[in-house]
């Protein structure tokens, strides 16, 4: 077979072409495979001063991640500028971000620091996520978007009015939730508003739609946050 190192993948032939798809998909595979690991093989680096964080917040290039010694006792007064390892950044993958908010990764402090605000880490591991939140990537209809991680109670917070409650959304959420067994609660804010609505229809409607969700077994809280 002639070689397709050189060549464009519209180029080759449709043997050539499958040939090589697999040759990349099997690499992707195995990449995405050294990056997630299992926390018990970290050791060996956390004795050479590597540490377990936290993601905090993500961006497109960048993150910022929070130290975690020991599971969910973060310390967020300690925030540093992380970036994933750029071995990782070539390959396929399936989802939009390597790591998304509540990734409990793996990072070892950069050797150059551009940044004086922040101390900078490279991420080299992402431990498996216990329940994520998903939806279809925007972008490519064929990808995850991952919007957060290892959830472990989702709290809804509406407005009745300004703008209105939109019930669809909330269960678009609640079945995220059950999906991932995450237990959910739902905050109902400006209930002052509904309380003095002129529509008696839309009172009864909001009424009527608070006491299912407690029929279904969720919690719910009537707020007005002044």
């Amino acid at each position: 077979m002639t070689s397709w190192k050189n060549k464009k993948l519209d180029q080759l032939s449709p043997k050539e072409r499958i040939h090589k798809t697999r040759h990349v998909k099997k690499t992707d595979l195995d990449k995405q495979q050294v990056f997630i690991q299992a926390e018990t093989t970290w050791n060996p680096f956390l004795k050479k001063g590597w540490f377990a964080a936290r993601v905090v917040e993500v961006h497109k290039r960048y993150a910022f991640v929070s130290p975690e010694k020991t599971l969910y006792n973060i310390d967020t007064s300690d925030v540093w500028l992380a970036v994933v390892a750029k071995k990782f950044l070539q390959q396929h993958r399936q989802e939009r971000n390597f790591i998304v908010v509540g990734d409990r990764v793996l990072c070892k402090k950069a050797s150059s620091e551009v940044s004086q605000d922040l101390p900078q880490c490279v991420i080299d591991a992402r431990s498996p996520r216990r329940s994520q939140i998903t939806r279809i990537d925007p972008l490519l209809k064929n990808r995850e978007h991952i919007l957060a991680a290892n959830i472990t109670q989702l709290v809804n917070i509406v407005s009745y009015l300004n703008p209105t409650v939109k019930w669809g959304l909330i269960d678009r959420f609640l079945v995220l939730a059950e999906h991932e067994h995450i237990k959910s609660t739902i905050i109902f804010n400006k209930k002052d508003l509904l309380t003095t609505h002129e529509n008696k229809s839309f009172i009864k409607e909001c009424q009527d739609a608070v006491k299912r969700y407690q029929d279904l077994g969720y919690a719910t809280l009537n707020f007005q946050a002044n």
